[in-house]
């Protein structure tokens, strides 16, 4: 169990303002964070291979193609106003 005495050290480190009203909540957080750790140290992994990047796995991504998701000229066809297959826009800046 973390001392309520650590709990300020802590908050200080990370730059964290704790008002006394919420300090007795935090201290509880964080003690239970802190059990959370110590179970982990309970759990038996010999003859686990420690796992250094979950990247290391091969992943299966699509193929990278080019394609042309819609034509210009349907594209156009919904253009307010065009001028030499570009859109026209008011001006915004003078």
């Amino acid at each position: 169990m973390a001392a309520s005495t650590d709990v300020t050290p802590i908050a200080a480190l990370a730059k964290l303002a704790i008002s006394d009203q919420s300090f007795s909540q935090v201290k509880e957080n964080f003690e239970s964070t802190l059990k959370l750790f110590e179970e982990l140290t309970r759990v038996d992994t010999n003859g686990i291979e420690p796992l250094v990047s979950p990247g290391d796995r091969h992943q299966v991504l699509r193929v990278d193609t080019d394609e042309t998701l819609v034509e210009r000229a349907e594209l156009m066809q919904n253009a307010p106003a065009q001028e030499e297959n570009y859109f026209t826009v008011p001006r915004v800046i003078d």
